[in-house]
């Protein structure tokens, strides 16, 4: 059986926060198949306007909402 791809959407202020090159470094480190993962960092508007437009920009199987303070502990989060 093949594995879904997943959109990971992570709405944030800027694509230089601290917070979120550690979530990056947090999800690089998932044993997810890396060609199975599509990150978009939406930057535009508010919080739930980033969301929309990065549903709408999605192309994964299934969407995964994170905040750029978030932080993947385990590795095998996207397998679980």
């Amino acid at each position: 059986m093949s594995l879904p791809t997943v959109s990971v959407i992570v709405p944030c202020k800027t694509h230089t926060d601290p917070q979120l090159l550690n979530f990056l470094a947090s999800l690089h480190k998932q044993d997810y198949p890396k060609e199975k993962v599509e990150v978009l960092v939406m930057t535009e508007g508010n919080s739930e306007q980033a969301k929309a437009h990065g549903i709408n920009k999605s192309t994964g199987d299934i969407l995964a909402f994170f905040c750029s303070d978030n932080e993947m502990r385990d590795s095998t989060f996207l397998t679980s």
